[in-house]
């Protein structure tokens, strides 16, 4: 009632009037009418109930009526007992308009921060994207709820202001049911009246579904991925500076790489992280093992597997690696390959040095025949020499025109009985250029490769490095007093952690020679071809290798990138690099905003805010009591139901606050009439089961 302002009156002075007979109240032939026999419990006398004297006449009363259901006892109902004006309550105006309108900006709010964190990353947002992704989450559930009470309280509040103003029942009835989804289907079903206006409020409701969707989907975690480029430097494997080697730091590095465990002497990467370039021949090998759907063979490049064979025990450093998740480059190097000829005479053996002279060729370069066989002591030295060696190398008539170079691999065997036993192995040594594609992830490896070509210039053509490869390197583990590089070509086990056999000494019964003759000659030409680019990288940067290519940017301003081909070598170069753009990828976890969704959210949320905002300014101009789609609202006016008059101003609510007791049922007011009449109206005493529906009766 704090609806209403009251305003002075009298008390009602109206006197009862005599009860008139029964049928007036209801007329029916039943001898106790339900209504009748429902005001016998009221304060409304009936005339079988009246006092024999007329004090009740001149007795001053007011509408009020005691009322009782089946199960409760009598209950004073009470109207406002003054007049009242048509009014609304101010502060409950405020509170609807803004919850109307707050309610719907936190989704606005909700969609515009979703939109700020639109391409920024899951740990840059820090809790704030935590916080708005949970937010996202409640928005299926929340939405239906919010949306459902605005749009249902402003269709019953448009219901109301037509009512008001005069409208069609079909209107009123539409604008009622319409305050849920499947009621706005139901009724639009039911009064089968296709309008637009039908069509408005299916569309409307459409909203509900889709406003909640579009919570959920409006932000996303999703891998973001960025690419920039740089030029980095990476070793050069062609050009050598001869006066950048420095013997005893390319001794130990050999060694290490040597001696190394037999995992990471077949690992991608070497002991310093640089990246091994893989045999190509090894590459094509596995690549037609494979099933040929599996075959990838994209521009050219054959996927690298993990069971190649690399061309050398160390890698290619590469200098300027930047810190990122992934990295992508080309790199082009260049390798030697030790291929044994073909037929019968590619292996041949002897067991003195008379015997070895008869199998070696003439014209041998950098020791001659006559050295190796008269004066072995240079070749081999001896067991009092620290450069001692078990094998050598040695080029067939060298001619620097000549791409390929013809060389012999030969290893001598003493079985301490001043027996002395021979095996050489004759083939070609050329240069061979390779491109790769390198992936840093974060380590580096190589996945792809293709040949590019033969080469026509190799470094061999010139004495110096021909020099370096078949003179040094026989002698780079000469001062140990087992070899590890004899070991290694016979294909032996390398046990360098426990400092066990390491391969053959002079003097010792060792089977060195046996060894390496019943080796295949193809797996002692790889196992050659592995040795030598070995000490040629390690010889191109011996002080870069094991800690790689400078990190400065300054350092490489004093000298430019080479090409392949290029043979201009600066005095006091250390080292020449090639240059090479590198692919940075970074990778990340994104927020996405879904930008359709987006759309929807907002559009949903500024319509059902306007919703909101339009049915304040209608409730605002309504003055009507709130009595549509109340039960309440039966009792109005209803012959079925005993009230006094009074209490037209009372809200549904309000009126059903009164009334809560009053028991009453839809039922047949006519039993016993051939014909039933459905109404709603009040039980009273009468029996529970007389006056109810039944399936085989006649209704009018």
């Amino acid at each position: 009632m704090s609806h209403y302002e009251s305003l002075p009156r009298r008390e009602s002075t109206d006197i009862v009037p005599p009860i008139s007979p029964v049928s007036s109240i209801h007329e029916t032939s039943s001898p106790n009418p339900p209504v009748f026999e429902y005001l016998q419990s009221s304060s409304i006398h009936s005339p079988r109930s009246l006092p024999d004297d007329d004090s009740l006449l001149k007795k001053e009363t007011t509408h009020s009526v005691s009322v009782r259901s089946i199960k409760t006892s009598p209950t004073k109902v009470q109207w406002p007992a003054t007049a009242q004006r048509l009014a609304w309550s101010f502060l409950m105006l405020c509170f609807d308009l803004m919850l109307m309108m707050i309610v719907p900006s936190c989704f606005l709010a909700l969609a515009a921060a979703a939109a700020s964190l639109h391409n920024v990353g899951t740990k840059d947002s820090g809790t704030f994207g935590e916080q708005v992704q949970r937010a996202t989450q409640l928005g299926p559930s929340i939405w239906p709820i919010v949306f459902a009470g605005i749009i249902g309280r402003s269709m019953k509040n448009i219901a109301r202001f037509r009512a008001e103003r005069g409208s069609t029942l079909g209107f009123l009835e539409q604008s009622m049911g319409s305050t849920t989804f499947l009621g706005t289907i139901d009724t639009a079903i039911q009064l089968r009246n296709p309008s637009f206006l039908t069509l408005g409020l299916l569309l409307l409701w459409s909203l509900s579904p889709l406003g909640g969707q579009s919570s959920l989907r409006l932000l996303s975690v999703k891998p973001w991925t960025n690419h920039t480029y740089s030029t980095i430097p990476y070793m050069n494997t062609t050009i050598i500076n001869p006066a950048s080697i420095d013997y005893n730091a390319v001794s130990p590095l050999y060694l290490a790489a040597l001696l190394a465990s037999n995992s990471s002497r077949h690992a991608p990467k070497d002991l310093w992280d640089s990246s091994k370039i893989p045999l190509y021949s090894s590459v094509v090998q596995n690549f037609e093992q494979r099933d040929p759907k599996e075959k990838d063979q994209a521009d050219g490049y054959l996927p690298v597997t993990d069971a190649v064979t690399y061309s050398s025990l160390v890698g290619v450093p590469v200098g300027l690696l930047p810190k990122v998740d992934v990295m992508l480059f080309n790199i082009t190097t260049r390798y030697f390959v030790f291929s044994a000829i073909d037929g019968k005479d590619s292996v041949r053996t002897a067991t003195s040095y008379t015997g070895l002279r008869d199998i070696l060729p003439p014209d041998l370069y950098p020791w001659t025949k006559d050295q190796i066989v008269e004066t072995p002591t240079k070749v081999f030295g001896d067991s009092a020499n620290t450069t001692t060696t078990d094998w050598f190398l040695v080029a067939i008539s060298f001619n620097s025109s000549e791409s390929t170079t013809k060389a012999l691999f030969g290893a001598r065997w003493n079985s301490g009985k001043n027996t002395t036993g021979f095996y050489t192995l004759q083939g070609q040594v050329e240069f061979v250029e390779v491109n790769s594609k390198v992936v840093c992830n974060p380590d580096c490896k190589v996945v792809r490769m293709k040949k590019t070509g033969a080469v026509q210039t190799s470094p061999l053509q010139t004495k110096w490095t021909l020099q370096l490869l078949f003179d040094r390197l026989p002698y780079v583990d000469g001062a140990m007093t087992k070899r590890a590089s004899v070991q290694y070509l016979k294909g032996g086990d390398l046990k360098g952690s426990d400092g066990q056999a390491l391969g053959n000494t002079p003097g010792q019964s060792t089977a060195t020679f046996d060894a390496i003759s019943d080796a295949k000659p193809q797996d002692v030409a790889e196992r050659l071809t592995i040795l030598l680019n070995t000490y040629w990288n390690l010889a191109l940067a011996p002080s870069w290798q094991p800690n790689g290519l400078p990190t400065d940017p300054l350092a490489y301003t004093l000298l430019p990138g080479r090409p392949l081909n290029s043979t201009d070598i600066p005095p006091g170069a250390p080292f020449i690099w090639n240059l090479t753009q590198a692919d940075h990828i970074v990778t990340r976890d994104n927020f996405r905003c879904n930008w359709g969704w987006f759309v929807v959210l907002v559009a949903a949320s500024i319509i059902v805010m306007l919703c909101g905002i339009c049915s304040a300014i209608l409730a605002f101009k309504s003055f009507i009591p709130d009595i549509l789609g109340y039960v309440s609202t039966l009792t109005r006016d209803n012959p079925h139901v005993p009230l006094p008059p009074g209490g037209t101003l009372l809200h549904g609510l309000e009126r059903a606050k009164l009334l809560k007791d009053l028991a009453v049922r839809i039922q047949d007011v006519t039993p016993q009439e051939p014909v039933g009449h459905v109404a709603f109206a009040a039980i009273g005493d009468r029996p529970r089961k007389e006056g109810r529906l039944v399936w085989d009766r006649f209704y009018k």
